[in-house]
Order: C-alpha cells, then sequence, then structure tokens
C-alpha cells in the first residue's frame, strides 16, 4: 500500500514540476518579446514560432499516446492480479474440499485371534489400503466394498479438483508462471502421504479387471496423473526459461 502511494505521489510531483517548467518558459518568452522585440517587428517574430508550435503539438498529442499505453499496462497488470487472485481462492477451495474428504475417511480392522477392533482414521486410511487393499490378489472384492467406494468417493472429488485447475488455465489463458503457482498451491497443500497413494494407484492396471467399477477408478486415475504431468512440464519450462533470460 505504501509502495502505490510512493509511486503516486512521485507522479504527482513529476506533473507539477513539468507545469511550473512550461509555465516559466512561457512567462520567460512573454517578458522577452515584451521587452526586447520591437512592437513593429512582433507579428513576423511571432510567425517565426509557427513550426515551434507544431513540434509542442506533436509532443502533446505524443503524451496523450503514451498515457493511453501506461493505462492499457495498468488494465493488464489489474485483470493478471484478479486472475491470480481468482484462480487461488480456487485452488484454496478445492485443497479445503479435498482435505475435509479425507477426514472422513475411516476403516475397521479386526484381529480374528483376540476379537479386538483397530480404527483408521483419516491420511492412515490410505496407508492401510496401499498395504492391504491394493494387492492385486485382493482388489476385485476390494473395490466393489464398502471401502472400495469410500476410495472411489476420493479419488473422484480429487480427480475433479485437477481437472478444475487444468480447465482454469485453459479458459484464463493463464501463463506459464501463473498456472504454476496455482499447480503447486494443490501440490504442496495436500499430503505428501496422498501422492505417494496415488503411485501405489498407478501400479495397477484397472484395464485388466473384470469390474464395472474399475473404469470409473480408472479415469480418475487418468485424471490426476495428467494433472501432475502438466505441473512437471510446467516446472521444467519456468526454470528453462529463467536460464535462458540469466
Amino acid at each position: 500500500m505504501k509502495k502505490s502511494e510512493n509511486q503516486v505521489n512521485i507522479k504527482w510531483s513529476v506533473l507539477i514540476k513539468w507545469c511550473i517548467a512550461i509555465t516559466s518558459i512561457w512567462l520567460l518568452s512573454w517578458l522577452l518579446i515584451h521587452f526586447c522585440v520591437d512592437k513593429e517587428n512582433v507579428g513576423t517574430f511571432g510567425d517565426q514560432f509557427g513550426a515551434v508550435n507544431a513540434l509542442f503539438s506533436g509532443l502533446a498529442l505524443a503524451g496523450v499516446i503514451y498515457t493511453l499505453i501506461q493505462q492499457q499496462h495498468e488494465m493488464t497488470a489489474q485483470r493478471r492480479e484478479f486472475m491470480v487472485n481468482r484462480a487461488m481462492n480456487s485452488v484454496y477451495r478445492q485443497v479445503d474440499f479435498i482435505n475435509k474428504n479425507i477426514d472422513t475417511l475411516y476403516a475397521v480392522r479386526v484381529n480374528m485371534r483376540t476379537a479386538d477392533s483397530t480404527e483408521y482414521n483419516g491420511i492412515n486410511v490410505l496407508r492401510l489400503w496401499s498395504e492391504e487393499n491394493l494387492k492385486t490378489e485382493n482388489i476385485q472384492g476390494f473395490l466393489l466394498s464398502d471401502e472400495g467406494y469410500r476410495m472411489n468417493k476420493f479419488l473422484r472429488i480429487f480427480a475433479n479438483s485437477c481437472k478444475l485447475l487444468i480447465r482454469q488455465r485453459e479458459v484464463e489463458e493463464m501463463d506459464d508462471i501463473d498456472a504454476l503457482i496455482t499447480y503447486e498451491t494443490l501440490r504442496y497443500n495436500i499430503d505428501s502421504r496422498v501422492w505417494d497413494f496415488i503411485k501405489e494407484l498407478e501400479k495397477i492396471d484397472f484395464t485388466k479387471i473384470t469390474n464395472d467399477k474399475a473404469k470409473y477408478y480408472h479415469y480418475y486415475l487418468e485424471l490426476i496423473i495428467s494433472f501432475r504431468t502438466e505441473w512437471k512440464l510446467l516446472e521444467t519450462k519456468v526454470k528453462n526459461a529463467k536460464k535462458t533470460t540469466v
């Protein structure tokens, strides 16, 4: 805020200085003409300033054009700032939505020998699924279970958030840096164990599973992978761009 106020004060200071300088030159020229030029030759003397008048008119036009260009740059900067703020708000909403869904995950395991039960909640459920249920011999029945339904819901929400950010970049025509900022905001505000879980899912070939629900898992997983791939490409492009500008 202080920086913008200082910039405004500097602009007003420059404008006032220019006005004083122009007024001083005008008064000086009037004094020179009044005291140094014969009244009989004033008309002839004044005609010699026609080219000067044209010069100042051209400078005034150039000033107007420069002002319009500056306004256009400011409007572009304001639009970019508004777009980035809107994108970041959208990202944080998606992060909150995903994390809330993770918090609702739960699973129960019963020890058949002791009949003791152990409850798992939140992010620990993903770790449990990775260790127990994502094995090739267990995946068929797991996808049809209640826990499989909860995993399907989690993947659907996560995938839709990734799809939304990709779509948002296309609609807003975001440049690489702004898009990378929004992608990284989602990437680093989601627990790293979630991304580890996604890597475990990638090991499963859902196309070979004879289960109607497997195609949905495959579709959601593809959306998440495409988001991660695009994020990696953006990261590489921005780094290469920085190297070329140095």
